[in-house]
């Protein structure tokens, strides 16, 4: 096995200058140099601590969990690494966000774990993904769509004063599930409140929309800062997407949706291997332009952005991320039975996602257009 197609090293991390740089210099022995880093490193301590005995079984699991997610985990609390992790020649970088792991080369996606204990006791062990495809949805519910409906303001008042915010998280997103089930989108008056978990007040949020329907201004759409949204009135024309033109491309661009869900990455995928074949350059170079390797210095993020600014990069971008969002949407509109999809607004050049997107067309047809 090549340690090229190594992608991934959950280090042991001490934490320490001395240790931090043996460790690197050893794997470097291994892994040899390169112009251009491309091996994730990064240590599980930085959030949890050192677990003495169970260090090494704590990186195995995050290791694990990161090939079934098909993602690069995050190592917090550096903001400068050190000397050795930054020289011209080492092929590794330290991973400090979260990032999709789309594969670059015909092989397995693969990950080496070191656990490091006392007496000398080194152990290192490799792993390889069971599957290629990312199946499972990370989504761990930690934001809640409330919505409420009703005849009238004064019934979606009294559904708001009446509604008993529970102390447990776990009972809220089962009462949240149940009035999505529950809601009716053709009623008159309509009023949705998103809710973050450790994050928002959901009875100041409740209280703030009941002041809302007291005010007899309030009218068609209104939208309070924090996540609540009022609507009235009937709407029977048809839901459409509005996606972004070229200008609105920035590095790491719906980051969490390509990690979360696997309609978003597999499109994410199809196109970086469509942009390689049609452009020459090497696989997996559309997702390093669109979510490229952390750097710490205002020079490396300036190139960031200048990558991703050029035309045959911006659109296949642009198209990519759009059309994985759509991907994503198609289905949970359908299970909310709201108006079903019927019609995208975009700039003119990309008129193709609308054709994409009922998949008319296929991703390779959107990268070539584009």
């Amino acid at each position: 096995m090549s340690p090229d197609t190594i992608e991934l090293i959950e280090g042991h991390g001490t934490g320490t200058r001395v240790g931090d740089a043996i460790e690197v210099s050893a794997l470097q022995g291994v892994f040899g140099e390169s112009e251009t880093p491309w091996c994730a490193l990064g240590s599980i301590k930085s959030q949890i601590g050192h677990t003495k005995a169970a260090a090494g079984v704590a990186g195995v699991i995050k290791a694990s969990l990161a090939l079934h997610h098909k993602l690069l985990p995050p190592t917090i609390k550096v903001n400068q690494p050190q000397d050795s992790l930054m020289s011209d020649t080492t092929p590794f970088y330290v991973n400090t966000e979260l990032r999709p792991w789309v594969s670059k080369a015909d092989h397995p996606r693969r990950a080496g774990v070191s656990a490091l204990g006392f007496g000398g006791s080194n152990f290192h062990c490799l792993l390889e993904e069971y599957s290629a495809e990312k199946v499972q949805t990370d989504w761990d519910g930690d934001v809640q769509i409330l919505p409420f409906s009703a005849a009238d303001r004064g019934e979606l008042k009294k559904q708001l004063q009446d509604f008993s915010a529970p102390v447990a998280w776990d009972e809220l997103r089962v009462i949240a599930d149940g009035k999505r089930r529950d809601f009716n989108p053709g009623a008159d008056q309509k009023l949705i409140v998103v809710v973050e978990k450790d994050v928002s007040d959901l009875a100041q949020m409740l209280t703030k929309a009941s002041a809302l329907l007291d005010n007899d201004q309030a009218s068609g759409f209104q939208e309070l800062p924090g996540g609540i949204y009022y609507g009235s009135g009937q709407h029977n024309g048809p839901l459409a997407m509005l996606f972004p033109g070229q200008g609105a491309q920035y590095p790491g661009m719906l980051g969490c949706l390509a990690v979360q869900f696997p309609e978003f990455f597999s499109v994410l995928e199809e196109a970086d291997q469509v942009y390689a074949a049609c452009s020459g350059q090497a696989k997996g170079t559309l997702t390093q332009k669109i979510y490229p390797r952390p750097v710490f210095n205002d020079e490396g993020k300036q190139h960031n952005r200048r990558e991703l600014t050029a035309t045959e990069t911006a659109q296949p971008a642009l198209g990519t991320v759009s059309l994985g969002s759509a991907r994503i949407m198609e289905p949970l509109v359908s299970n909310l039975t709201l108006l079903p999809v019927t019609a995208t607004v975009n700039w003119p050049l990309f008129a193709w996602l609308e054709c994409c997107r009922p998949q008319i067309f296929s991703v390779c047809h959107a990268c070539v257009v584009s």
